[in-house]
């Protein structure tokens, strides 16, 4: 398993090297993009209040946009890793983008109300076996969140690569190609997940200690840009080293999977 997963890590530091720069270039666009809309949300919104604010529904529909441009971003970052140079790399907006949209609501939805059916489901029988409910419920409701995402990650690259049968047919794949590979995929997620985190909480950690957030709203608005554009680029290089490796595994006699070609 050890081996398997520098082998993941080292394709993953491979498909960076070989297409940061062209990826770099194609995210100018709608990271700008981004970028003007979060810092028009923090000077026009201000302060976003509760459920019956208005501005909070704006807020919320700021955020869908951002989550638009750095999904659109993303399904250019799979094709380019598991194509190469014959692909573009064009950030656009088709039905590729849209069914790729599609498979991350799916997932999102499946592993938050798995989390949150522990939540509710789990407290209580925690308690009357004398354990600490909201305790053991949230580490479980972690855990199980944790393994429906990596079941189904692999059918973000598989839907950016036109995955037979739609966002169904994603998912099921993924499932498939994920099946008894769990735990060396959950330790080349963190491996890469972890430091990640690290980097992109440093910057805006050193903003807030320094107490000159509130005055320095455009830099923090381009650090957040920067950093979502950035994991979204190092997570979709990541998981396709996992697709085309876990693909090629599957295909009879070591020939291309066809669905890696589309």
């Amino acid at each position: 398993m050890a081996a398997t997963i520098r082998s993941l890590l080292r394709d993953t530091l491979d498909n960076i090297r070989e297409t940061g720069g062209v990826m770099v270039r194609a995210a100018t666009v709608p990271a700008a993009i981004y970028f003007l809309i979060d810092l028009g949300g923090r000077y026009l919104l201000g302060d976003v209040g509760g459920l019956d604010s208005p501005a909070f529904w704006g807020s919320m529909g700021l955020s869908l946009a951002g989550v638009v441009l750095v999904s659109l971003f993303a399904v250019a970052c799979h094709r380019r890793a598991l194509l190469g140079p014959s692909e573009p790399a064009v950030v656009r907006l088709g039905w590729r983008e849209v069914r790729f949209l599609i498979v991350m609501v799916l997932i999102f939805l499946l592993v938050f109300l798995a989390m949150l059916s522990v939540q509710y489901v789990g407290r209580p029988l925690l308690l009357n076996l004398g354990l600490n409910g909201p305790l053991f419920s949230a580490a479980l409701g972690f855990m199980l969140g944790m393994f429906l995402f990596l079941r189904f990650c692999l059918a973000l690259p598989a839907a950016a690569m036109d995955a037979p049968g739609g966002p169904r047919g994603a998912m099921g794949l993924s499932w498939t190609l994920t099946r008894g590979r769990f735990w060396m995929l959950l330790g080349a997620f963190l491996a890469v997940w972890l430091p990640m985190m690290a980097m992109m909480a440093l910057p805006l950690g050193l903003i807030q200690a320094s107490g000159l957030a509130a005055g320095l709203r455009s830099v923090v608005a381009a650090v957040e840009v920067l950093a979502e554009f950035g994991a979204t680029f190092v997570m979709a290089m990541f998981l396709s080293a996992a697709y085309r490796a876990f693909l090629a595994e599957a295909a009879p006699g070591g020939t291309q999977p066809p669905v890696l070609g589309a």
